[in-house]
């Protein structure tokens, strides 16, 4: 009932959720978060081995943890894309960000 996104050891309270219980993902609206947005990338525009990593918080530890591999397998669902790549996330992580070397959101 209660959700919240950390910053820093600040927590701010979502004010909106936007549940996608098919896709297993959920917006939420955070009031006075001041950090600065994402810039979104193409998932479709990936290649085929090319570099991507991902950012994750496993198991709740307060700094985000990497891993680095490579694109290995574009399928279509839904109007998107999923991204099958070596860079794997740990238990706990799952939520997190993928990203190409430019640091654009290609996955989630």
């Amino acid at each position: 009932t209660d959700v919240a996104v950390v910053v820093n050891g600040e927590s701010y309270a979502a004010t909106a959720i936007k549940p996608d219980w098919r896709h297993d993902l959920c917006i939420l609206t955070v009031a006075n978060l001041n950090v600065p947005a994402v810039k979104l990338g193409a998932s479709e525009s990936l290649k085929y081995e090319e570099s991507i990593f991902t950012v994750g918080y496993p198991d709740e530890v307060k700094a985000p943890v990497n891993t680095y591999g490579v694109v290995q397998g574009l399928y279509p669902m839904d109007g998107s894309t999923i991204v099958r790549a070596s860079s794997t996330f740990r238990l706990g992580a799952s939520g997190g960000g993928a990203f190409d070397d430019a640091g654009n959101l290609v996955g989630i």
